[in-house]
């Protein structure tokens, strides 16, 4: 900047010469000075609006992205389902609900099928025989070899597993005098067999349904009178007649030995039965 200049006055010059002067000098002050409009207080500070834009921009510019990101995924996800649900076939659509529909039918059935079955749980009562016994073994190899040899020899019999031991009968009886004689018939007499052993077994428990739970109740009463005499199956025969419709899977094994019994009345088959029987709720 000029150093501000002081106005000099020559004494004596001519007056008009003066006002030229100063004139000139006057103008070349205002040359030096800054111009500043008239209307305006202050100068206007460029560089302070500049910070502020910039710090706008700082302070939103992850949301602006963050936002324009979005608007694009959704655009193009929503181009890809709407895609999606133009190529599906109108027929598998409505096999599909048809499918579900038939689905829901059984699984209601189903629900209504069980609601109305009444499960109840079956006791039997204990049950003692008196057993014609060949051999008792800790291993079930060693029975299964004294089997076969009995049956071998044409001696039907059967192993009955209690607890740890393998018990291979031939026969049982309703009293001890009655084991003893059927131990002292011609075809055991090369036998080493011991009769008149009490066997006795626990009430069977099972749950099955209420129909059932009836049914069974008679088995108890019928496998006693059997022991009692062996050849008298006419009350099996009516007890398997009066069966429920329906029986239940765990009954399945049991009624095999039942039918096979009443083709065929053999000693060695009642045990089997009674074996089967106290094995339902194991």
């Amino acid at each position: 900047m000029r150093e501000n200049k002081g106005i000099s006055i020559q004494i004596n010059q001519p007056k008009k010469k003066i006002e030229r002067k100063l004139e000139a000098e006057s103008k070349l002050l205002d040359e030096d000075k800054p111009y500043y409009n008239e209307h305006v207080s202050s100068p206007p500070h460029y560089s302070s609006m500049k910070k502020r834009q910039n710090g706008f921009w700082k302070k939103y510019r992850s949301f602006i992205y963050s936002s324009l990101t979005a608007v694009l995924i959704g655009t193009f996800l929503g181009f890809i389902m709407l895609k999606i649900f133009v190529d599906i076939d109108p027929e598998e659509m409505a096999f599909d609900q048809t499918e579900q529909a038939v689905s829901t039918t059984k699984e209601q059935t189903k629900n209504a099928t069980e609601a109305n079955t009444t499960t109840s749980t079956f006791e039997g009562v204990p049950i003692t025989g008196y057993v014609v016994q060949a051999g008792v073994f800790s291993s079930e190899t060693t029975a299964k070899e004294l089997l076969d040899q009995l049956n071998n020899a044409s001696i039907p019999s059967m192993i009955w597993q209690r607890d740890d031991n393998y018990h291979v009968f031939v026969g049982v009886h309703a009293t001890t005098d009655g084991s003893k004689q059927f131990a002292e018939e011609d075809h055991l007499e090369n036998w080493e067999v011991y009769a008149g052993k009490e066997w006795t077994t626990e009430p069977v428990q099972l749950s099955v349904d209420t129909a059932e739970a009836e049914w069974m109740k008679e088995f108890d009463t019928i496998l006693k009178e059997l022991i009692t005499n062996p050849t008298n199956v006419t009350q099996l025969e009516q007890w398997l007649a009066k069966s429920p419709e329906e029986l239940s899977q765990a009954l399945a094994p049991l009624i095999d030995k039942v039918k096979a019994y009443t083709a065929k009345a053999e000693m060695v088959d009642l045990l089997k039965i009674w074996y089967q029987y106290v094995n339902l709720s194991k």
